[in-house]
């Protein structure tokens, strides 16, 4: 609508004493689609779902607020987690996480089954951005809360969440624990698509313990059991998984083969962290290959993603592999500004698996051109910069050159 045709058709509402009633209208609107929409968006035609929810993006957040400012604080949790899909598969996250932390500090008297699919979705927002010491105490709240509600399924997938956040916490055996947890539930419900979330959170024990083998077969069966619930999300997250094993495992055929395929499905859902993840995987095993170009061009799709998701953790991981490429092509003094950038987006957190493979291959060279305070001083700028800006300065010159 005009700006204009809206002010005006606004003062005449107001004006005729509707205003009031047509917002209350429009929050119940706009409450039935997203309700509508969390049975629609596990199933194979959600691309199509996603495209109408975004089109409607103003409206659901002017029904948020409606339903937030009228007192409706569990109407507006139940939204808001009806649409958990959505806010990560268009990296909306950081706006969900906020909505959700308004309504659960408004929530009071919020039904147990509405808190804890809140806390859960919220949980899973941070985990989108890297942030798994926000997302641990509310995974934690929400799995006692299913517990308490018997609802089995969402409590497999919340200890399965909370096992994934254990191992990036580096407590394995906690991770095993919920796992095991998740795995006994859903064993009781006899539910494919239960069991799977099980099935993936104990194989991502094995490959981080080095027991590749039955990782494999966790995650091979939760591949087939995820393509039975014609669920497309499910069986993106399961190949996506069982490339990591392949990779962990030296398998770089399958692991390629896998991330192959949980790209073209990613794309297909248009669906932000799992193409983010699956461009960087395959950006990982081009510059491990020699390939410096194509690792570039996939690094530098994935770290848009991940700036859209702002999920600093992840982009300092495609800077990396884009600083590899950047040395391999000759501009050694670009490759050590943007490793002074990831160092910054990396903040306090130690270098990962990934990072280190990669760093293994250019610190080398770099070292062997600088002298330690000049290394120093390049990363330094790379530090200061904004990290966009100077990663498209390094594209633009290479791309010149």
């Amino acid at each position: 609508m005009l700006e204009t045709v809206r002010e005006h058709a606004t003062e005449r509402s107001r004006a005729d004493g509707a205003l009031e009633e047509l917002r209350n209208r429009h929050a119940e609107r706009f409450l039935g689609l997203a309700l509508s929409a969390e049975s629609e968006l596990a199933r194979p035609g959600q691309a199509g779902w996603f495209d109408r929810l975004e089109l409607d993006f103003d409206n659901i957040r002017a029904a948020l607020d409606r339903l937030l400012s009228s007192g409706r604080a569990e109407d507006a949790l139940k939204a808001i987690s009806a649409l958990e899909r959505y806010w990560r598969a268009y990296a909306h996250v950081t706006e969900a996480r906020r909505w959700l932390t308004q309504g659960l500090a408004e929530s009071g008297d919020v039904a147990a089954d509405v808190r804890a699919l809140s806390l859960r979705s919220a949980g899973h927002m941070a985990m989108g951005q890297s942030d798994w010491d926000g997302a641990a105490p509310l995974l934690e709240e929400a799995i006692t809360l299913f517990h308490e509600c018997g609802l089995g399924y969402d409590e497999v997938v919340a200890l399965s969440y909370l096992s994934f956040v254990a191992l990036r916490q580096d407590e394995n055996q906690r991770a095993e624990s919920l796992g095991e947890r998740a795995l006994e539930v859903a064993r009781s419900l006899r539910d494919e698509q239960t069991l799977a979330f099980a099935l993936m959170a104990l194989a991502d024990v094995d490959w981080v313990r080095g027991e590749y083998e039955r990782a494999y077969a966790r995650y091979d069966e939760a591949v087939t059991l995820s393509r039975a619930t014609n669920d497309p999300l499910l069986v993106v997250d399961a190949v996506y998984n069982f490339g990591m094993a392949a990779y962990h495992a030296g398998d770089v055929d399958r692991g390629r083969e896998s991330f192959e395929e949980a790209l073209q499905l990613a794309r297909e859902l248009r669906e932000a962290p799992h193409l983010a993840a699956a461009q960087f995987m395959l950006a990982l095993l081009d510059i491990l290959a020699g390939d410096a170009t194509g690792a570039r061009e996939r690094a530098l799709e994935s770290f848009d993603l991940y700036s859209e998701l702002e999920d600093d953790r992840s982009c300092a991981r495609c800077l990396v592999i884009v600083a590899a490429a950047t040395a391999a092509a000759g501009s050694s003094e670009d490759a050590a500004r943007l490793l002074g950038a990831a160092d910054s987006l990396r903040k306090e957190q130690q270098l990962d698996s990934f990072e280190r493979a990669v760093l293994e291959r250019a610190a080398g060279d770099l070292e062997a051109q600088f002298t330690e305070i000049e290394l120093v001083e390049l990363k330094a700028q790379g530090a200061k910069a904004e990290h966009g800006a100077l990663l498209r300065e390094v594209v633009s010159a290479g791309s010149q050159e």
